[in-house]
């Protein structure tokens, strides 16, 4: 479990980061749960998300799919999105 490990990160070092975990991953066959703001990053990395906000669950499914979640769109980016 890694809670905000890109912080402070340059685009670089997160690049670096992304590929350690993936190989850890991978070689290992290690699941790597990471707490993290940085949603465009997280959708590039991950298999599956679960995205909380103010304690309750928000979303649980496909990293691909998380920005067409009104509410997650709200919430981390900012955006009112009309239903």
């Amino acid at each position: 479990m890694l809670d905000e490990p890109m912080a402070g990160l340059s685009i670089v070092e997160i690049e670096d980061f992304l590929t350690l975990v993936r190989k850890i991953n991978q070689e290992w066959k290690i699941t790597i749960v990471i707490i993290e703001h940085l949603l465009d990053i997280l959708i590039r990395i991950s298999t599956r998300m679960l995205i909380l906000h103010d304690g309750r669950v928000l979303y649980i499914g496909a990293p691909e799919k998380v920005t067409q979640d009104s509410r997650i769109v709200e919430v981390y980016l900012g955006e009112k999105v009309e239903e």
